[in-house]
């Protein structure tokens, strides 16, 4: 069964580890999608940024509208 959800290349997902917002934003730019997209591992990118710390990638996703309501695949919201 098709959820119709991409998974993030991994380069997007070693961006938000290291708060790399010049590769989050070319990325982004090239697919926007990407901002709502699970990882490999099924966390959400706001998320995984919040978990990881890092602060950079935490406001790069919020500036280009992340859901900060939106639940990963423990139904967590970033903020829980």
């Amino acid at each position: 069964i098709s959820t119709g959800l991409q998974i993030l290349p991994l380069d997007f997902q070693h961006a938000l580890k290291r708060g790399d917002t010049k590769i989050l934003e070319h990325l982004v730019s090239k697919n926007p999608s990407f901002i709502h997209q699970p990882l490999p591992n099924g966390e959400m990118p706001l998320h995984f940024a919040v978990r990881e710390n890092q602060f950079d990638s935490v406001s790069f996703l919020i500036e280009k509208q992340a859901d900060l309501e939106l639940r990963d695949f423990q139904n967590l919201t970033a903020i829980d």
